[in-house]
């Protein structure tokens, strides 16, 4: 599945996902998807856990493993407190700390460009 994230200069980029976990937050395991992911967005994940971030999402690229990588988008419109109705296999309890620095990081972002 995919969604289309605003990007910079009024560009528009897809992002891949296996999952939409709740509004705002999506869920990738795919490794070809996430390769797909690196591309569209200029990730370079050369760290156990990536934030690729703006005004209107963050994506967290999460290296869980040699061989095994996890991806979560968190868009704006994210509510926090449904997270505590998903199941620990998608959302284990150390990843929602993650999700909390995204989102706050997206609201950081925000009000940054307020500024500029």
């Amino acid at each position: 599945m995919k969604t289309t994230l605003p990007q910079p200069y009024n560009n528009l980029c897809k992002y891949n996902y296996d999952l939409k976990l709740i509004n705002g937050l999506y869920f990738t395991i795919n490794p070809k998807l996430i390769k797909l992911n690196y591309k569209n967005f200029s990730i370079n994940c050369k760290e156990e856990i990536t934030f690729c971030t703006n005004n209107k999402f963050s994506i967290i690229s999460i290296r869980a493993s040699i061989d095994k990588k996890i991806q979560y988008l968190v868009t704006t419109d994210i509510y926090i407190k449904d997270m505590n109705f998903l199941s620990y296999e998608f959302l284990p309890k150390n990843f929602r700390d993650y999700i909390l620095i995204a989102q706050k990081s997206i609201a950081d972002y925000e009000l940054l460009m307020l500024y500029f």
